[in-house]
């Protein structure tokens, strides 16, 4: 019988098996709240923007702040979208 080992990387409840999907669904969550925005903008819709920003501050926040350790960086974390996948 052989044995695999398996990474899983857990984020938002939930588990993935790769940075890139972990990346994906961040990405997709952000595009979520950014779709509330209306597409075209007029300088009264600032306010509109800055509303919804604010409404989701905690979840974007959330989102844009997912970190992954890995003894190859001598132990500093790296933000997930910023990594090259």
């Amino acid at each position: 019988m052989k044995l695999y080992s398996r990474t899983v990387y857990r984020t938002d409840g939930q588990d993935f098996d790769s940075l890139k999907r972990v990346r994906a669904h961040l990405e997709t969550e952000i595009g979520k709240i950014l779709d509330s925005v209306p597409n075209r903008l007029h300088a009264k819709d600032a306010l509109a923007v800055h509303a919804a920003i604010i409404a989701h501050r905690e979840r974007l926040v959330d989102l844009l702040t997912v970190e992954l350790e890995s003894d190859d960086w001598d132990g500093e974390p790296r933000n997930v979208l910023s990594l090259d996948l």
